[in-house]
């Protein structure tokens, strides 16, 4: 059940990369199904993890401690994007 617990940090990560959000949830979604295809959890579990995430995160989004990290966490990715692009990488 611990791999399962990556849902909702795919949500807080694509939160904090507005950019590529699409790519983000397109990946943490790709990684549920294939917990299920490897035979790692049942199509059952995958599908409660993404709700017990969904709420989570709606419940995380009324917290003012939850919101100022998050604005921090943007402001920190933003620059550190900013910097590899310079980097060339």
């Amino acid at each position: 059940m611990k791999r399962l617990l990556l849902s909702p940090l795919f949500a807080v990560v694509a939160a904090m990369s507005l950019n590529a959000q699409t790519e983000i949830f397109s990946r943490g979604w790709d990684y549920c199904n294939s917990r299920v295809i490897v035979g790692a959890h049942w199509q059952s579990d995958v599908d409660a993890s993404r709700a017990a995430a969904s709420i989570g995160y709606c419940a995380l989004q009324g917290s003012p401690d939850f919101i100022a990290q998050m604005k921090k966490a943007q402001a920190e990715y933003k620059e550190k994007a900013k910097e590899q692009k310079i980097m060339g990488r």
